[in-house]
Order: C-alpha cells, then sequence, then structure tokens
C-alpha cells in the first residue's frame, strides 16, 4: 500500500522500522507485517558475493563470465523475468535491456490472467476515481469484491475500520471467510459470481432516471435474475441508493479480469447517478502497478517457461524474482530450468533458485540503495537509502567489537543495484551515484520524464496524472448468471497476514504467528464429504498425497476450498480444482 516508514539502522544493519506521518496514505500507523518485515536485509545466510557455478567469485569476474555466455547465444533465446518488489528504477532498467538487446520480456507477472488483472487497474483507475488509504474513512458506503483486507493488505483493514465508526456501511462479496476488525456484512459469493452479484446490486440500488444514456443504456445491460446468486441484503440495496460517498474496493488476486473492470464501470455508474464515488485496488506487491505500467501484456512468466521447456529460450535472466517462492506451476519451472543453458540470477535473497544459477550476482535491498515505488493508487513515492549497506558488524566482529582491520571498500559491500547489473549485463554502463541514474532514466523512459526530481516529491508522495473516463467507456463484458455447480471443488489460493508474502518470511520473529497448512470448507461441502472442523485431511494430486488441518467455516461460499499459499505447505502441487473423490480424511 506504500505506507510510509522510518527506518533506523546501527552498526551496519537494518535494526527498526517505524510509521512515518502522513495523512495520504498510512496515518501514524504500520502494520506488523510492515514494521517486523525487514529482517530479509540482514539475515546472516544473505548472499553477498557473487558466484560462478556455485564457487565465490569478484563481481568483475561473474559479471564478464555472463556477458560472455548471453553473447554466445542469439538474442531471441535470451529471456528476462522481473519482480514487482524491484524499485521502479529497476523495473525500468531491466524493460530497457530486453528492448535494447532484443531479449524475450521483460515478464513481471506469471500469467496472462495477472497480467489482464493489473493493466484493468493501470488503465481503469483514473484521477476522479482514485482513493487514497487516507481518504477511505469519508465514505459512507463501501462495497469490497474479491478483497481480503487482514490478511491481503492489513492496513487497508484499519481504514476501513474508520469508515465504520463514523456510520458507513461495509459490505464484502467474497469466497472466502473473510474477517475484520468491525461490524460488517458479507456475502458469500462464488467467483464465477462475483460479477453477476454486484450487477444486480448495482441494478436494484441506482434509478436510471437522470443518468445520461450511455449509462442507462448499460444499467440496463446488468444482470436482475437472482435466481443463480446469493440473495441481497435488502439493506445493501437501501444503503447504496442513499449514499452520497460510495466506494468500491476490488482485489485482484482471485477475481476474473473483467471483474476488475466491472468494478471501474460500478465507480462511473455511481458517479453518474450523481454521487461522488471512488475506486480502491488491492494489488499484490509494492511496485506491481509500476510493473503494470511497463510490462507488455502478452510477456509473462507462463509463456517464457514454456518456451524454455520446448527449447526455444536457452538462456534465462532472474531480476530478483524467486519463481520456486511465486509461480503456481512448479512441474513447468522444473522442466524449463532442467534445459536453460544459463540461468543468470540477481538477488538479495538466498532462495532455491539462486543457488541453482550458473552465474549469481548479489544486489542491494532498498535500505540499501533506495528507489521510487508507484501503490495501489498511482502514487509515486522514494524511499530513500537508509544506510550504504555491507556486512553487519555482528557478523564481522563475531558478535563483539568489530575487527581492527584496516584496508579499502566495506565489508560485504560487493552487492550493487540491480537496475545497474542488469544495464552491465545488456553491455550499457549506468553512473554509480543513485540520483544521477534516475536522470539517465527520465531521458531513456517515457514514463519518468515528467517526474520531479526525487528530492522536490512532496512528502506523501506526487499521484501520477491518471486517465479520465466517461460514461461512454462503459464497455465491459456483461456480467451474466454463473454456470450450473460443477461436482468438482474450485481450489483458492489466498495470502495469509503472515507466512505468504514472501518478503516478511525472511523475519523469524513473523514465524511463530504463521498457521500450520489448512483448508477451509463450507458447512455444506464438509458434510457431503464427512469432514469436520479440526479432522486432518488428505487432498490427493498428480504429484502425491498432500495432508492438511480442515477448517470448517460458516461464512464462506461453497464449491470451493480456501487453501492459503504458506511457505510450509507445497501449494504449487494442487492445480485448480480438486474432484471430490480426491479430498478425504487422513
Amino acid at each position: 500500500l506504500g505506507c510510509h516508514a522510518v527506518t533506523s539502522v546501527r552498526y551496519r544493519q537494518v535494526a527498526r522500522q517505524e510509521a512515518r506521518m502522513s495523512a495520504a496514505v498510512n496515518g501514524w500507523f504500520l502494520c506488523d507485517r510492515g514494521r517486523y518485515g525487514f529482517f530479509y536485509a540482514s539475515r546472516a545466510d544473505r548472499p553477498r558475493q557473487a558466484a560462478i557455478k556455485g564457487e565465490t567469485a569478484g563481481v568483475e569476474e561473474a559479471l564478464a563470465h555472463a556477458r560472455s555466455r548471453l553473447e554466445a547465444m542469439p538474442p531471441a533465446g535470451i529471456a528476462v523475468i522481473g519482480s514487482p518488489r524491484s524499485s521502479l528504477e529497476v523495473l525500468a532498467q531491466t524493460d530497457r535491456a530486453a528492448r535494447f538487446r532484443g531479449w524475450q520480456g521483460p515478464a513481471f507477472f506469471a500469467d496472462a490472467a495477472a497480467a489482464r488483472r493489473v493493466k484493468a487497474v493501470v488503465s481503469r483507475l483514473e484521477s476522479g476515481l482514485a482513493v487514497s488509504l487516507g481518504e477511505i474513512d469519508q465514505a459512507d458506503f463501501v462495497l469490497m469484491v474479491g478483497a481480503d483486507p487482514v490478511n491481503e493488505a492489513p492496513m487497508l483493514a484499519l481504514a476501513l475500520r474508520q469508515a465504520a465508526q463514523k456510520g458507513a456501511g461495509v459490505f464484502i462479496l467474497d469466497p472466502r471467510p473473510v474477517c475484520l476488525p468491525f461490524e460488517f456484512t458479507h456475502i458469500p459469493t462464488a467467483p464465477k459470481a462475483l460479477g453477476a452479484v454486484l450487477g444486480q446490486l448495482l441494478k436494484k440500488s441506482i434509478e436510471p432516471a437522470g443518468l445520461d444514456d450511455p449509462a442507462a443504456r448499460f444499467l440496463a445491460s446488468l444482470p436482475d435474475d437472482p435466481s443463480s446468486t446469493p440473495e441481497l441484503p435488502g439493506r445493501a440495496v437501501e444503503l447504496l441508493a442513499a449514499s452520497r460517498r460510495p466506494l468500491i474496493v476490488c482485489g485482484t488476486g482471485i477475481v476474473a479480469p473483467e471483474w476488475v473492470e466491472l468494478a471501474a464501470d460500478a465507480a462511473l455508474l455511481l458517479t453518474a447517478a450523481q454521487k461522488k464515488a471512488g475506486l480502491f485496488y488491492v494489488l499484490a506487491e509494492a511496485n506491481t502497478f509500476a510493473a503494470g505500467l511497463l510490462t507488455p501484456i502478452d510477456s509473462t512468466t507462463d509463456r517464457i517457461l514454456k518456451a524454455a521447456a520446448e527449447g526455444d529460450i536457452r538462456a534465462l535472466i532472474l531480476v530478483e524474482n524467486d519463481p520456486f517462492a511465486t509461480f503456481p506451476d512448479r512441474r513447468l519451472l522444473e522442466q524449463a530450468l532442467a534445459r536453460i543453458e544459463c540461468l543468470i540470477v540477481l538477488d538479495y535473497l538466498d532462495t532455491l533458485v539462486s543457488r541453482k544459477a550458473h552465474v549469481f550476482l548479489p544486489t542491494q535491498t532498498i535500505f540499501e540503495s533506495g528507489g521510487i515505488f508507484i501503490n495501489q493508487e498511482g502514487r509515486v513515492q522514494f524511499s530513500a537509502a537508509a544506510f550504504a549497506g555491507g556486512t553487519p558488524v555482528r557478523e564481522t566482529g563475531g558478535h563483539d567489537h568489530p575487527p581492527r582491520v584496516y584496508g579499502p571498500g566495506l565489508p560485504g559491500g560487493d552487492p550493487q543495484p540491480a537496475g545497474r547489473l542488469v544495464a552491465r549485463l545488456a553491455g550499457e554502463e549506468l553512473p554509480a551515484d543513485i540520483s544521477a541514474q534516475r536522470e539517465y532514466f527520465k531521458k531513456q523512459v517515457s514514463l519518468l520524464a515528467g517526474l520531479p526530481d526525487t528530492e522536490r516529491l512532496p512528502p506523501d508522495g506526487l499521484r501520477l496524472p491518471l486517465n479520465n473516463h466517461s460514461t461512454n467507456q462503459l464497455n465491459t463484458t456483461r456480467p451474466t448468471a454463473p454456470a450450473a455447480e460443477s461436482d468438482d471443488l474450485e481450489i483458492i489460493l489466498t495470502e495469509r497476514t503472515f507466512g505468504t508474502e514472501e518478503l516478511s518470511t525472511y523475519s523469524a520473529c513473523l514465524e511463530t504467528l504463521e498457521d500450520e497448512p489448512f483448508a477451509s470448507l463450507s458447512p455444506k461441502d464438509a458434510e457431503a464429504l464427512g469432514i469436520r472442523d479440526g479432522d486432518r485431511i488428505a487432498i490427493r494430486t498428480e504429484n502425491g498425497t498432500m495432508e492438511l488441518a480442515a477448517r470448517v467455516c460458516g461464512n464462506m461460499a461453497a464449491g470451493v476450498v480456501i487453501i492459503p499459499r504458506l511457505r510450509r505447505l507445497p501449494w504449487q502441487a494442487l492445480g485448480k480444482c480438486i474432484r471430490r473423490q480426491d479430498i478425504r480424511k487422513a
């Protein structure tokens, strides 16, 4: 969410992270995941030296080796995969290097559906609708579609609580057993029915009289048959009809791409009904919005890995991306890596893929390099470097006074900004100074051309000049009634506050807060399967049988199994649906 923080450093180690007051974003607060999720930066197992085939090497030697391998291959046989956890400078340079050298990519998202969802956010969010975290408490009605704030964006839950305390009615359309720290109304809705239920609510709440012609036609086209969808509470219809400042909150994790667009259409329709409507999207990573601005819609990780598995991609460059932790198809990933001739990994994490790399190049964290991030409302924010990096004194001094050794350079100072390393892999040299690098990027990347110097950004950041739409653009695919129920159970892989977000899982102090792997079932499905709350269940997959605890939750949709992507669980083996006969008591 782009929360503002103050980072404290002691003896070359990040020691504390606290909230920095930001009226537009997080106010005076940080969630626990943000406050204690920084320990990845100073872990003893953090890789701080380059490596060639697992053997320690100097950065220059490793770069030279990597370049020689790349130059021996046709550009079309080289692909780049980046990550939305990287700064804008890294994303932009990764994109530029791929274009400059003719490499495939870059890919920032797992598959076409994920890319389409984020592209929809970037294209449909506009200045007149975008709402900041700090403005949510002004809403008098909130409708959330496919969003689970406590687990996906904890500070959003606090902002919604402020709105509820001021009298706003909060309603949630979601298949999961959502919990919030205030009174709200949950309408358990299967993923395929989310659009139909949203359409019905709009149609029942908005009078066509007074709408312009495009808006009136769009409203008339929305479904009004409630027979195959959950019943709408009459209070939701009444409160939305009477609201003056309604807010649509839409997730991007479990919803279909067309529902992301429908959320924007809903906000425009409410605006046409003379309401001050707002729109708030929930994105997965710190720089997902920036990645959505840069990535080509047809460049995705699964396409690159499929090409690698077929032998069309010979070299793969991973920039601050650990596909073993984030990519959902483990079998495809392993097939691709088995055929890759040259795997180059740039990262600051000790991961399985970094250990498999033919060439590994250590990068700096955001605390060392600084960087620009664009949050879910299109707000550009600059995070300044907190220190120069290097191995913490507690390691170089054996938990005692730092060793009295004098020499040039900083102990453990090999890591460099990932953007600079990517540029050098592509045969370019960037200025060493980070501010000079940004001036270079502004000249080369149109996205950055209009941004002021980071030193002149307002304390709360600067919202990008987003597109403006009209009701003439209400052209989203109309939601239809969902198909009849299948005998299969749809698997929904989802987030938890602790244990699924990549960087915070490296904080040992948060491990005790992680859940043991579990699957949530509705009472209807649990009864049909003979499963009770707390039972151990076995799920049979193509890759073997997986055991985990069962939770029977009354406030969730039937026909689905909710399973968090906990790092302790090999969730990549689960697939998208499961036959009822493949789930049983252990």
